[in-house]
């Protein structure tokens, strides 16, 4: 970190400072959300504020039950975690990780226990249930899996201690127990100290299905001298001795005959039944899980419960913190070395509080101790100021002082941020206190720029370190490409649906750069004053005013007799005259007359009264309309009703006076599943029509996902393109060299996004590109593909990173491919588009449009709320390549001129010089390594004017 002499932060007293912080555990990656550090009941109901897990981490994709199920801690601290989860916070992990001891992720560990190799989602059954550490650093896992990082193992693997598999430990396809294979469910592990593995399966037997406890010898292979005895659960203490849940409470002895010390069944002195043991503390206390009866209705209500070592309740602890709070189960349970808990189960709040799956549980009180509500922020350059809060934790009975200064990072006081320093004072019982920090705004593209604001010199007594005493200020940069244009922010009201989000607009670009925007969209016509469904844009976002058209919603009688109000309008397309189609629902309203699924309006919105479709289909919508090069239209109708279980398709085409084209004649487009649907049409230059979607075949042959027509309509068999066994394309873009770009999801082409030879065949410049979460991840809401002018594609959907190969990075929903396959890296949209939070997490928002603009910039349409924190409902425009900037020209001698650039790293500029502003002729070429380019220019004798621009090449 870069600091200027002079500043407070290389004073001896920070340098002092900083060093005493960093015996303190501090996260590893990711930002830490407002609210964590969840307070959660142990002994008296205080939390532990350096554990930093996300407020729901775990997902599983497609998202289903998401469970913790498996706790154990490694002897350096870190803790290993098992149960139903495809990614923690964003990242793919299957059913096992290993995290940092605050709570982050640790990256070097990537083991996998794969559940379902037949790809269906996960249920509450499967997963990894159990894990436990050999004292060499060897990891075992049980559960309900088939395959560990890719080799066959049944429910049982080891791994060695960086979750690679551990070959010489194999059990198979299962564990074999008196000659029969044991049943592909393992939830209890303890490893005894003779090296030896007991671990609880199921077995059959004449009345059903019966847990059983068995014992391994260390290679794997079955233990004849324990016999196997039917318990549901067990637990090993310190001693040796074994706590099993046989519905009520029984302990072992070492050798397992029964301990007659130990009281059986205490749960049934608080109303409960059985216990659960989940740990034993080094003190022979014992944390077991209950379930407690409540009237009135006697439902059941999960819970803690502490034990004395000898099985009797104990009610001081058992009283304080209201342990009976969770809203599910507790699984698992470990403690840590300073005595606090880790409590792991299918949970999302303890004590009304919100929490998902994984909390620490702090022992004691706490002290009284000053921390920041978060080690890390990330704020815009045009945020104009970032605010951070300061808490107050433990003992606040009395006031508190606490100092606080900006460091700075790549960030600069006075270039990024105004520089803050001073004191916050707490009064008694006052726990929260803010610092604003002014950012500032530079107007140049460059990198993302950090600084750190620092607490220090608390008031005596008072503690820092116990949670975030330093946190980071992200400046994220608003002039770099897939950034979000502060200046495009029509006020529209779209629609909301069922999530929260907005209905899905629909997007059309006109030659004049105007946007017309309609589908789910509640607005007023400028001129008339009457409701719409569809607008004009300007080129700045704001409202066109020379626009008449009206298209209200449509409304049709519901089952009940009621009237049901809904959006007229699924397509737009642009004819090259400038007239406009619009596509919809039969019973389609515009200016006031009634049109049958199309319509077509002049370009200032007034009818086209010649335009008076009907495509011959009844309770039909319209999804796609195509305009061909000779005026003729090609129309996609679907009807919303089945017919003998298929919803068909219909491809229709409208002369350019709208009467149905009786020659073209498209044979049956059929689809060996229960829907048929064409998602993509695309008239090709020739007149030959591209379709694209979820069919498997096309006028009786056979036709995987696309197919192209020739221009009557008959299938073309010289185009043959088998991306998929079954799969669907979800849209196309045509080159100019005619090749095709598809996306969808595909089997044959890994990633959701494929590029085809004009003849169909694949063309592997794409193969290796992966956008995680296209395809069959969201398919009701399909990723895009558009083509830039310069031949980038961008694409838009609902996934999470973007790629090639080991350059996968972070994409939130946007990201833009190179013309040969790569990921282009300086094109990146930040924390993506979001709709808020949605089932307890912050859910993405479908994008459902996109525009390529001609200055590379774009506008996406879709159902979200917020793009990059901004707030931003279905619509936003983003930054394409900034134009290079001369920041300086200076002369280095008489006849040299030093010239800067504000560029992009990695893209190479020209300059170019001129006499008379008409002609220009360039003089020096260099690829930028940074944001800044400098160039040497040499110049003529002979001129005495000469003008330069720079270009991107």
């Amino acid at each position: 970190m870069n600091r200027r002499p002079g500043t407070w932060a290389s004073s001896r007293a920070a340098r002092a400072t900083r060093q005493k912080l960093s015996d303190f555990p501090k996260p590893r990656n990711g930002r830490r959300a407002a609210g964590e550090g969840f307070r959660a009941p142990f002994t008296n109901g205080t939390r532990d504020t350096t554990f930093r897990t996300a407020r729901s981490p775990f997902r599983t994709t497609p998202p289903r039950t998401t469970v913790v199920r498996a706790l154990a801690l490694q002897a350096d601290g870190k803790i290993l975690i098992g149960g139903i989860f495809s990614t923690i916070n964003g990242i793919k992990r299957d059913q096992v990780a290993r995290l940092h001891r605050d709570g982050s992720l640790d990256t070097n560990f990537a083991a996998s226990a794969h559940i379902d190799p037949s790809g269906q989602p996960p249920s509450y059954t499967h997963g990894v249930k159990a894990i436990v550490v050999r004292p060499d650093g060897k990891i075992v896992i049980g559960g309900f899996f088939d395959s560990v990082n890719g080799v066959a193992r049944r429910s049982l693997a080891r791994l060695n201690s960086d979750g690679t598999l551990d070959l010489s430990f194999d059990v198979g396809d299962g564990v074999m127990l008196n000659g029969s294979k044991l049943m592909g469910d393992i939830d209890t592990l303890v490893l005894q100290s003779n090296g030896k593995l007991l671990f609880r399966g199921y077995t059959t037997n004449g009345y059903g299905i019966s847990p059983i406890l068995a014992r391994l010898n260390a290679d794997g292979s079955v233990d004849p001298s324990f016999q196997p005895r039917g318990y549901s659960r067990v637990l090993q203490q310190p001693d040796g001795k074994l706590l099993l849940d046989d519905g009520c409470l029984t302990r072992l002895n070492a050798d397992g005959s029964v301990d007659a010390s130990f009281l059986p069944c205490p749960g049934r002195a608080i109303g409960s039944e059985g216990i659960t043991p989940l740990a034993v503390r080094s003190d022979g206390m014992i944390l077991g899980q209950t379930w407690k009866f409540t009237p009135p209705s006697h439902s059941s209500v999960p819970g803690l419960i502490w034990l004395n070592p000898d099985g009797s309740l104990n009610r001081s602890l058992y009283y304080r913190g209201s342990i009976f709070g969770a809203d599910s189960s507790v699984s698992a349970a470990a403690f840590v070395s300073d005595g606090s808990a880790l409590v792991a189960g299918s949970f999302t709040q303890l004590n009304n509080a919100p929490r998902g799956g994984l909390v620490r549980l702090f022992p004691g009180g706490n002290p009284p101790a000053i921390q920041f509500a978060a080690d890390r922020i990330r704020v815009r350059e045009d945020g104009r100021s970032v605010t951070l809060t300061v808490q107050r934790i433990g003992e606040t009975r009395v006031a508190a002082d606490v100092d606080y200064a900006t460091i700075d990072g790549s960030g600069l006081a006075g270039q990024e941020f105004h520089a803050q320093r001073g004191t916050i004072h707490f009064a008694p019982l006052e726990t929260s206190k803010t610092i604003t920090i002014p950012i500032l705004d530079n107007p140049l593209v460059n990198a993302n720029k950090d600084f750190e604001i620092l607490l220090s010199r608390p008031t005596p007594g008072v503690l820092l370190g116990l949670g975030p005493s330093v946190s980071k200020i992200t400046i994220a940069d608003d002039e770099h490409p897939g950034s979000v244009d502060p200046h495009f922010n029509p006020s529209l009201n779209f629609e909301t649906n069922y999530e929260g989000g907005v209905t899905d607009p629909v997007l059309l670009l006109q030659a004049d750069g105007k946007v017309i925007v309609g589908g789910g969209l509640l607005a007023t016509n400028p001129i008339t004053r009457q409701a719409t469904s569809v607008v004009r844009l300007n080129a700045d976002g704001s409202l066109d005013n020379t626009f008449s058209l009206v298209v209200p919603y449509s409304t049709r009688l519901g089952w009940g007799g009621e009237l049901i109000s809904e959006r007229a309008v699924y397509a737009l397309a642009a004819q090259s005259d400038g007239r406009i189609l619009l596509g919809g629902v039969e019973a389609l309203a515009v200016n006031g007359q009634a049109r049958r699924n199309v319509a077509r309006v002049h370009p200032d919105g007034t009818l086209d009264p010649e335009f008076n479709a009907d495509i011959g289909t009844t309770n039909a919508i319209v999804r796609k309309i195509a305009p061909q090069l000779d005026g003729r239209i090609l129309v996609v109708a679907e009807f919303p009703n089945l017919t003998n279980g298929v919803r068909l398709p219909a491809l229709t085409r409208l002369l350019s006076n709208s009467q149905l084209d009786q020659g073209f004649r498209p044979g049956e487009i059929a689809g060996a599943v229960w829907t048929t649907e064409i998602n993509s049409i695309l008239p090709q230059p020739d007149g030959k029509i591209l379709i694209a979607g979820d069919f498997t075949s096309v006028g009786g042959q056979r036709r995987n996902a696309i197919a192209r027509l020739n221009s009557d309509g008959s299938l073309d068999t010289g185009f043959v393109a088998n991306l998929a066994a079954n799969g669907k394309v979800s849209s196309m873009a045509l080159q100019a060299d005619e090749k095709i770009i598809v996306t969808g999801d595909f089997n044959s082409v890994p990633g959701g996004i494929a590029r085809l030879n004009p003849n169909g065949s694949l063309d592997r410049s794409l193969k290796d590109f992966i956008a995680g979460g296209l395809g069959a991840n969201d398919l009701s809401h399909p990723p895009i593909a558009v083509l830039q002018r310069d031949g980038k594609i961008l694409l838009a959907g609902s996934f999470f990173t973007a790629g090639n190969g080991g350059s996968i990075q972070s994409r939130q929903g946007v990201a833009r491919v190179n013309s040969n396959g790569t990921l282009d890296t300086s094109f990146a949209a930040g924390g993506g588009f979001y709709l808020g939070e949605v089932c307890c997490e912050l859910a993405q928002g479908p994008i459902s449009s996109v525009l390529a603009l001609p200055d590379g910039s774009l506008i996406v349409g879709g159902g979200f709320t917020s793009f990059d924190g901004v707030p931003r409902r279905g619509l936003a425009r983003l930054r394409g390549d900034p134009p290079p900037r001369f920041v300086s020209i200076v002369p280095a001698s008489p006849l040299v001129s030093q010239m800067s650039l504000n560029c992009l790293p990695g893209r190479t500029y020209a300059i170019e010089a001129s006499a008379d502003l008409q002609s220009w002729m360039p003089v020096r070429t260099n690829t930028a390594s940074s944001y800044l380019l400098n160039i040497e220019v040499i110049e003529e004798r002979s001129s005495l004017h000469r003008f330069y621009r720079a270009v991107s090449r």
